[in-house]
């Protein structure tokens, strides 16, 4: 190799040069060659499976999977000026996922807006269901309240679970609620049927 040669080698390949003091030969540049392409497959390939492995979510089984709900209770009530209307209302019956329980519910209804061609008007309530070992579902209602007759209502809406206690904590879940009932006076009885989902009992713990 020629003076001139080996400057412009020296040149092109400084590190290895300065690494051996010998310019690197054909050879020496493919095997780097080689090494460094390996290297980059490999490089991307790892980052290639850590991305796509991040990327798949892994199935959990979820605190708020909900699972069907339905419940039946029998209520007595009894109604007062408050100064709308409020009710509370107590009772028993069965419950999915809680077995036997009972209910206490507290509802508000202002007369004021009763519509008179069809005799309607909103209504709100919360009720506490307990089961027969103590663990509790909380929920609200929001429905209308209807007078079929001047002895007979019926009654329908959402529901939306608010918590609970026990393998009930933190509970979830919505669904519908109808009511059927007779009133003499201030007080009368319903039955209650609340249907929907609620969060996987035990799921919270």
């Amino acid at each position: 190799m020629s003076k001139l040669e080996r400057t412009a080698a020296i040149s092109h390949f400084p590190d290895s040069t300065a690494r051996t003091g010998n310019p690197m030969s054909a050879d020496g540049r493919g095997r780097v060659t080689s090494r460094l392409l390996r290297h980059g497959v490999v490089s991307t390939l790892v980052i290639s499976l850590f991305a796509a492995s991040s990327a798949v979510a892994v199935p959990v089984a979820s605190a708020q999977d909900q699972v069907p709900f339905r419940a039946t209770l029998s209520d007595q009530f009894v109604a007062i000026a408050c100064p709308v209307l409020c009710v509370t209302a107590t009772g028993t019956g069965h419950a999915i996922h809680l077995g036997r329980a009972s209910e206490v519910a507290h509802g508000t209804l202002d007369p004021r807006t009763f519509d008179p061609t069809t005799g309607c008007a909103p209504d709100t309530s919360t009720a506490t269901l307990t089961a027969a070992n103590g663990d509790q579902v909380t929920l609200s209602t929001s429905g209308v309240f209807c007078q079929t007759s001047t002895t007979a209502f019926h009654e329908s809406g959402t529901y939306q679970i608010t918590g609970g206690t026990g393998r009930f904590n933190s509970a979830s879940g919505r669904g519908s609620y109808t009511s059927i009932g007779t009133f003499s006076g201030a007080s009368g009885t319903v039955i209650k049927t609340y249907d929907g989902t609620l969060s996987s009992p035990g799921g919270n713990r």
